[in-house]
């Protein structure tokens, strides 16, 4: 399903991010660090903004679960994920409603 690969494509991309970060601070010491270090923090910037613009684009299109006539802050904010059991069930359609998070105190 489209959202699910939205989804993993996030996912792979932090994921990957961190370990060239992880890699490139265990491998030099002193001002060979930082400039190692240099690069994947770099790219984490150019990531950040790819994914927001694609986020933002993969919702407009379909590719979540939140309606795209969504205000853009409800979407942001909300949770629009699916029940377990309808995702076990492929007759069944979900209930899709914003599910805003609850302060605990």
């Amino acid at each position: 399903k489209k959202p699910e690969c939205l989804a993993v494509a996030v996912e792979v991309c932090y994921q990957n991010t961190a370990i060239g970060l992880t890699v490139a601070l265990g491998t030099y010491s002193g001002d060979d660090q930082s400039t190692a270090a240099g690069v994947p923090v770099f790219y984490m910037g150019v990531q950040l903004a790819l994914l927001i613009s694609s986020c933002i684009m993969g919702w407009k299109a379909g590719w979540t679960y939140a309606p795209k006539d969504t205000p853009f802050l409800l979407f942001v904010r909300s949770n629009f994920q699916p029940d377990s059991t309808a995702l076990l069930s492929p007759k069944s359609k979900p209930v899709l409603k914003p599910v805003t998070a609850t302060h605990v105190s």
